[in-house]
């Protein structure tokens, strides 16, 4: 049985222990609300980019060959996008996504799908290579500094693939934010890119300087 020195040191030892995770849970609070600000902040432009991209593809000619990015083809070979975290000690953040991208695989295989990986995070990257997925690209470290450049470079190497026809179909496979303690996995349809359909109200009359297809080869890109 302990002796009162023994107690008043332990007392002494969870003290100190409760000093280091409040410091840890006030530098984890002040980064999670800046994540929260930045979503808030891009929203709105993910949705107008794509609204802009819609009018300006409305009004391309039928006759004229769509951009690359737009290309539907029947779908033989697809690449799955999966986005975990580096690191554990997130619940299900990470187990959620890691199902839903074994599931998603083996649903395309049975239908005679050549399925490719790329994955983005150490622990999707380790649940898939043990079980002998195919990883044709692997990024990891992008979590420290999320940038637009980094994103630019992840969405180009891809969007490559797709004009090199190396794939048919490219999906995303997330947890989309909904709150602090709540997140949705999502499969979102990565390439080819389909703009929405616009209401007759929205289309309007514009002039597009150069053109509609110059505007195109930059919004596309972009979006994705």
């Amino acid at each position: 049985m302990a002796n009162l020195k023994q107690i008043r040191k332990r007392i002494g030892s969870v003290k100190s222990t409760q000093k280091i995770t409040r410091a840890m849970k006030l530098v984890a609070a002040a980064r999670l609300r800046r994540a929260q600000e930045n979503i808030t902040r891009l929203r709105p432009y993910a949705v107008k980019t794509m609204d802009v991209l819609s009018s300006v593809a409305a009004r391309i000619s039928s006759e004229e060959a769509p951009h690359p990015l737009l290309e539907k083809r029947k779908i033989e070979s697809v690449l799955l996008v999966v986005l975990t975290s580096d690191r554990g000690l997130a619940g299900a953040f990470n187990a959620n996504i890691e199902k839903m991208a074994y599931r998603r695989w083996k649903e395309l295989e049975a239908e005679g799908k050549d399925v490719k990986f790329a994955v983005i995070g150490r622990k999707g990257r380790d649940f898939l290579q043990r079980r002998g997925a195919n990883i044709v690209r692997e990024i990891t470290g992008v979590f420290e500094d999320p940038t637009l450049e980094k994103a630019g470079e992840i969405a180009r190497a891809i969007a490559d693939d797709y004009v090199a026809q190396d794939l048919d179909a490219c999906y995303l496979i997330y947890n989309e934010f909904k709150s602090a303690i709540s997140q949705q996995v999502v499969v979102e349809s990565l390439l080819p890119i389909v703009p929405r359909e616009l209401d007759p109200e929205e289309q309007g009359e514009f002039i597009y300087e150069p053109n509609e297809k110059a505007l195109l080869e930059t919004l596309l890109p972009l979006y994705l």
